[in-house]
C-alpha cells in the first residue's frame, strides 16, 4: 500500500498498489512474450496489431503465490497477455484507478474544494459492481465502492447545503443572451461597471464590456458547479492581475492590486446578490417539469435527483419529473422552450411528498387524462446517477398537442395546474385513480 494524504476520515489512510492485489489466474502460470526481430518492446498479446513480427520469444514462469507486484516480464511491456491473465490485470488496473481518483477527491474536499464535476465522476463507477470485475478481486472492489459512497455521501450533503445559490447563480447565467442580455444578467454587470468607473479602471472593451467577456461568465459558472463564491473571486482576480501585467509591465504594485481589489469587491457584491435571490425564495415546494430543460448544468440535475428523489414519466416524446425541489427552482420554470419549462404545485406541507407520493401522483394524472396505459411507466427516482434507461427501446408515445406541455391557461398551450390538482389530491389522500371506462363499468353495475 501506498501512503496518502487522505481528507480526515473520508477514506483509509493508504492507497491500494499491486503489491495488495492478488496473482489470480498468474499464479504458477507461464506465460509466453514475444518481440519483433530487431524489437526492443515485449508483447503478451501475440495478435498485438504493434507487434510486426514474433522473432524472439521468452516464457516466464509466474510465482505460484504472491501479489500482482510479484510477477515476472520482460521490459518494456507493451500488453498483457490475452484471455484471463489480461482481464484479471486489467481489472486490478482500474480498480488501481478507480481508488486513486477517489483518494484525489477525498483530499481536494478536505481543502473545500468541491463542485459539482467532481461528484458526478465519482457517482459513475458506483453502477458497477464488484463481482462484474472478477472474483479475485471483489473483496477489494466491495472495500473501494463502500469508501467512494461514504465519499459521494459527504459530497451530497456539501453540495446540497450550496444548492440553491448554485440554482441562483445558473439562473442569472442563462440570463446572457444574444444581442441584449435579461435584466438579472445586465444587474450584475451594472456592480462590475460602477466599481472599475469609481476606481479609474477602464478597458478597450469598456469595464461592462470587459466583465461580460472575461469575468461574470466565469465566475457565475464556477459558483453554479458548486464552488465557493469568495474562492472563485480570488482565484479569477488573481488571474485578472496577472493577465495585467502581460499588457501593463512598468505600472506599479499599487495598480495591480487596486485591480484585485477592485475585482474582489465586485465578486463579494455579486455573492451578496445571489444570496438575496435565496433569501427571497426560501423552503422548498413540489414541482413537475422537463427533466432535459436548460439553464441547469448538467451535474445538478444528478444532485437534484440525489438530494429530491420523486417521481419520472417518459415518453417518445417527453420526460417529466415530480419532485421536492429548493424554492429557488421556480425561476426556471418560468422559463419557455415553448411552453413553461414546469410548474410548481404546491408550497406548504411539501415535506409529505416523497418519491412514491410522486409515482402515484403521475400515475393519477395520465390515467385522469384519458392515458392510463403510461401508468405503467412511471418510475420512481432512486437517485441513480443516469436515472431508469431500461426501456428506452419500448418507450410508449406521449399526450397529444397541448398536453405535452405546461401553461398558464392564459391563452398559451399546456397542462395547467388547475387540470393537475385532482390527480394531486387523489395521490395526498393515498387514492389511486380508476380509468374513466372501467369506473364507469363499475357505476352501471
Amino acid at each position: 500500500m501506498r501512503s496518502t494524504s487522505h481528507g480526515g476520515d473520508l477514506v483509509s489512510a493508504t492507497g491500494l498498489a499491486l503489491d495488495d492485489l492478488p496473482l489470480g489466474p498468474w499464479a504458477g502460470a507461464e506465460t509466453p512474450f514475444w518481440a519483433s526481430r530487431t524489437g526492443k518492446v515485449w508483447h503478451g498479446d501475440p495478435d498485438c496489431h504493434a507487434l510486426r513480427s514474433r522473432a524472439q520469444e521468452e516464457t516466464y514462469i509466474q510465482p505460484a503465490s504472491g501479489t500482482m507486484a510479484d510477477r515476472v516480464f520482460p521490459n518494456p511491456l507493451h500488453c498483457s497477455p490475452p484471455g484471463p491473465l489480461g482481464d484479471h490485470h486489467r481489472s486490478a488496473q482500474a480498480l488501481l484507478d478507480f481508488d486513486a481518483r477517489t483518494r484525489e477527491a477525498a483530499v481536494r474536499l478536505a481543502e473545500q474544494h468541491v463542485d459539482i464535476s467532481a461528484y458526478s465522476h465519482l457517482r459513475t463507477g458506483l453502477t458497477e459492481r464488484a463481482d462484474d470485475r472478477g472474483g479475485d478481486l471483489s473483496r477489494h472492489w466491495e472495500r473501494c465502492q463502500e469508501e467512494r459512497r461514504t465519499l459521494v455521501s459527504r459530497l451530497e450533503g456539501e453540495l446540497a447545503g450550496r444548492l440553491p445559490v448554485m440554482l441562483a447563480a445558473a439562473w442569472v447565467l442563462s440570463g446572457k443572451t444574444p444581442r441584449q442580455h435579461q435584466d438579472r444578467y445586465a444587474t450584475f454587470l451594472d456592480v462590475a461597471e460602477e466599481e472599475c468607473d469609481a476606481r479609474n479602471i477602464t478597458s478597450w472593451l469598456g469595464a461592462r464590456g470587459y466583465a461580460n467577456q472575461n469575468f461574470l461568465p466565469s465566475w457565475l459558472s464556477a459558483v453554479a458547479a458548486g464552488q465557493e463564491a469568495s474562492r472563485v473571486s480570488e482565484k479569477l482576480a488573481t488571474e485578472e492581475v496577472e493577465r495585467s501585467r502581460t499588457f501593463s509591465r512598468d505600472t506599479s504594485d499599487d495598480f495591480y492590486e487596486q485591480i484585485r481589489e477592485a475585482w474582489r469587491l465586485i465578486g463579494e457584491a455579486w455573492a451578496r446578490m445571489l444570496e438575496g435571490l435565496v433569501l427571497a425564495h426560501q423552503g422548498e415546494a413540489l414541482a413537475i417539469f422537463h427533466e432535459h430543460h436548460g439553464g441547469l448544468p448538467w451535474g445538478v440535475h444528478d444532485l437534484l435527483q440525489a438530494v429530491f428523489p420523486g417521481a419520472r414519466l417518459r415518453t417518445t416524446e417527453f420526460s417529466w419529473l415530480c419532485a421536492r425541489v429548493p424554492a429557488i427552482f421556480r425561476l426556471f420554470l418560468r422559463e419557455r422552450e415553448p411552453g413553461l419549462a414546469g410548474l410548481i404545485l404546491a408550497e406548504e406541507h411539501v415535506h409529505m411528498y416523497g418519491p412514491d407520493m410522486c409515482a402515484l401522483f403521475l400515475r393519477n394524472l395520465v390515467v385522469d387524462l384519458d392515458r392510463s396505459e403510461l401508468a405503467a411507466h412511471v418510475r420512481q427516482d432512486g437517485g441513480s446517477p443516469s436515472g431508469d434507461r431500461s426501456e428506452s427501446s419500448s418507450l410508449p408515445s406521449g399526450l397529444h398537442g397541448r398536453l405535452q406541455g405546461f401553461g398558464t391557461g392564459l391563452g398559451d398551450r399546456g397542462l395547467t395546474v388547475d387540470q393537475m390538482l385532482p390527480a394531486l389530491r387523489a395521490a395526498r389522500e393515498g387514492q389511486a385513480l380508476r380509468p374513466r371506462r372501467q369506473a364507469r363499468k363499475r357505476t352501471r353495475g
